[in-house]
């Protein structure tokens, strides 16, 4: 299982993703209801969105420094050893992947900003919002773990 996992990990963040939101939506429509969701984001729609392209922008820049580190880090043994080994492209596809899910989540809340207000709702923005911001978090937390290890190979020189 864990060997599955270390091969797919970016497909099973998504799957989990997805089975998060779907229990969420599960559990509030069952237990809660849509009416209270929609008392509660009343007059802070606007707010939440614009927070979440903000948001979601601010940490592409991340993302990007985050690869430019990576790019231009200095080279010693340990990191020669990375370049050559299969993971090296994989760091690459965290840091792709991370952004494009950053830009999905852009995209959602620009089109959540836009139809989705207080006087019409429209519940699947919120949930799309809420999923974009599920996987975006696991691969931020991802994006760092790399980092932290990449600065490990340049602190713990042997």
């Amino acid at each position: 299982m864990k060997r599955i996992y270390r091969s797919h990990f970016l497909g099973i963040e998504l799957i989990i993703s997805l089975l998060v939101i779907a229990v969420m939506v599960g559990i509030f429509y069952k237990y809660v209801g849509i009416e209270v969701l929609s008392d509660k984001l009343d007059g802070i729609r606007e707010m939440l969105y614009g927070t979440l392209a903000t948001l979601s922008g601010a940490l592409i820049g991340f993302v990007i420094t985050g690869l430019s580190v990576l790019l231009t880090t200095s080279s010693n043994e340990r990191m020669e050893q990375l370049k050559r080994s299969k993971h090296y492209k994989t760091i690459f596809t965290i840091f792709f992947s991370t952004s494009k899910y950053l830009g999905v989540m852009f995209l959602i809340s620009l089109i959540s900003l836009i139809f989705d207000k207080d006087s019409n709702p429209v519940y699947c923005l919120t949930v799309l919002s809420i999923w974009s911001l599920i996987i975006v978090a696991f691969r931020i937390i991802r994006c760092i773990w790399v980092l932290e290890k990449i600065v490990g190979l340049h602190i713990f020189k042997n």
